[in-house]
């Protein structure tokens, strides 16, 4: 993988805010290897981070006495696996900079027809993160994440930002995030989900802003109950309308923050797009914006 990708927050200006960085994310980051209906992604989330992903959408539960990642009431691989996976990216040589997105679910249901109780095992699972992810010298906690900005970020010496509403976990944190994300406007066809999309901005929060750029299967939706991978395959001839639209209309690129959508290490195009929104923004260096620029545009 092209060093570029590994390496790319090291070309913005350190006085940007977090809320206004434009990151690649990836929704439902640590499905690969699930079903049709289950995975998101196809690759594990070291190679999504090797390919310029930072945001990453994550989801687990606890069932039998074992911690597993999940999408819906399917459970994947292992919690430690996917950890270990973060972890690489932790020490690898690179920015170093992961915004994790969590989910500990206690329960889940299927179309509101299959419903599924998990276990409250908070122990269990701070054991694996303490293990892994090194909270107390790697977590950002008791900052205000939008308004800090990226320098102010490094100077801590942390690592990853641990987003999360259950206060019981290391390392957790409330970045104070408004989300895009709808069964309706999700399940829209292209064009139609473009427009509603979009329009989602107008209500965001003065925090970040997570816009989730998937479409999704849904009951009553205009999509249905379609495969997630048709979805994106179907939606990558409009992405670039998206891109435009947003790069075009400075209320829509104000606010464009972490973008998450499926099957990430698929598309690099998508990929680079999200990141050009930066050089647009004007959050790169001066004496890097040629290089970004060649790298994305």
């Amino acid at each position: 993988m092209d060093s570029f990708y590994l390496n790319w927050m090291k070309y913005i200006k350190p006085e940007t805010k977090l809320r206004d960085i434009v990151f690649p994310g990836s929704h439902n980051a640590a499905t690969a290897g699930m079903s049709i209906y289950g995975h998101c992604q196809n690759d594990d989330l070291f190679t999504q981070y090797s390919a310029g992903i930072r945001a990453f959408d994550f989801r687990f539960h606890v069932k039998n006495g074992k911690a597993v990642v999940e999408h819906g009431i399917e459970g994947g691989a292992p919690l430690a696996t996917r950890l270990a996976e973060f972890r690489r990216a932790m020490e690898c040589d690179s920015d170093r900079f992961l915004f994790i997105d969590a989910r500990f679910s206690m329960r889940a249901d299927a179309a509101g027809i299959i419903k599924v109780e998990f276990e409250d095992n908070h122990d269990h699972v701070n054991s694996l993160l303490s293990r892994y992810l090194e909270p107390d010298k790697y977590a950002l906690t008791g900052a205000d994440v939008p308004e800090m900005t990226l320098g102010e970020f490094r100077e801590t010496g942390k690592r990853y930002i641990f987003n999360i509403s259950d206060p019981r976990l290391v390392g957790a944190t409330d970045a104070r995030i408004s989300y895009s994300w709808s069964e309706r406007v999700n399940g829209l066809k292209p064009e139609n989900f473009i427009r509603e999309t979009l329009a989602t901005y107008a209500e965001a929060g003065d925090g970040m802003f997570l816009h989730f750029i998937q479409r999704t299967p849904n009951i009553g939706s205009e999509v249905g109950m379609t495969p997630p991978e048709k979805l994106e395959r179907d939606m990558l001839p409009y992405y670039d309308t998206m891109f435009d639209l947003i790069a075009a209309d400075p209320q829509l690129l104000g606010r464009a923050n972490l973008m998450l959508g499926d099957y990430m290490t698929g598309s690099q195009h998508k990929i680079d797009r999200i990141l050009a929104l930066n050089v647009i923004k004007g959050n790169v260096l001066p004496e890097y914006e040629k290089y970004f620029r060649s790298k994305t545009f």
